[in-house]
């Protein structure tokens, strides 16, 4: 996931070794990077941040997801 000043392109092609193994799906957190769109200041909390990512796992329909973050 891309951060506060960086979309998730900077992880990029260093992570897509880890296509071999993993399914990957990159995505930006809500309001950072390529995901700031009508995304309201006030509607980003510790209980979305949580929840983001499990809504991404609903979507592709995976029963879990291993969740890799830096900084």
């Amino acid at each position: 996931m891309g951060g506060p000043d960086f979309d998730h392109n900077y992880l990029l092609p260093e992570m897509d070794r880890l296509a071999d193994v993993f399914r990957l799906i990159h995505c930006d957190q809500r309001g950072r990077g390529k995901s700031t769109g009508n995304v309201v200041p006030e509607e980003i909390s510790l209980q979305s941040e949580i929840a983001d990512p499990d809504a991404v796992r609903a979507y592709f329909r995976l029963e879990s997801l291993a969740l890799l973050g830096s900084s």
